[in-house]
């Protein structure tokens, strides 16, 4: 209930701009002023997004569930082996894929890739972790768009890939 209550707020603060821009519009009669604090705010927020794409520190900021302005694809797998060896696969198959590792933390089994811009996608970003639970390792796995509220389906298309790949390299 809570959280619902938050992406209430969230949404209600995103539909003000253009509001408030509509307002700026009929009291100055510039209709050109609305558009433009409307531009201002966006690309501000794209500019930011972009910025801080590359940071592990913006993952709470990027896969929250109140940032509205992503989307967002999460999956668990699995796997009988341990998170050193997985770590170090997965690092392996990701150096091989479309996927640019960022950042790579061996001491909290955390990595951070990106895909690039093209005529298709902004690009996104990939956050996958590795704990131990009951000696299995679960990857996690997060997809996030840096800047859509859609994916088109490139969210899940990274984690396929990814296990895909992974399934392959451990087959002898």
């Amino acid at each position: 209930m809570k959280e619902n209550i938050k992406r209430i707020l969230a949404l209600a603060i995103i539909l003000s701009v253009p509001i408030i821009s509509e307002k700026l519009c009929t009291d100055t009669n510039q209709p050109s002023l609305g558009i433009m604090v409307m531009v201002i705010v966006i690309g501000t927020l794209f500019i930011f997004n972009y910025t801080v794409r590359n940071r592990p520190l913006f993952k709470p900021y990027f896969t929250s569930n109140l940032n509205i302005l992503t989307a967002k694809y999460r999956n668990k797998t699995e796997y009988n082996i341990s998170r050193e060896l997985m770590l170090e696969k997965t690092i392996e198959v990701l150096k091989d894929s479309n996927l640019t590792i960022k950042h790579i933390n061996k001491e909290t089994y955390e990595i951070l890739a990106t895909s690039s811009i093209n005529l298709r996608s902004w690009g996104e970003i990939v956050y996958i972790d590795f704990r131990e639970k009951n000696e299995k390792t679960i990857l996690n796995f997060c997809s996030t768009t840096f800047f859509g509220m859609i994916s088109w389906g490139k969210n899940e298309k990274h984690y396929n890939q990814l296990i895909n790949n992974i399934e392959e390299s451990l087959v002898i």
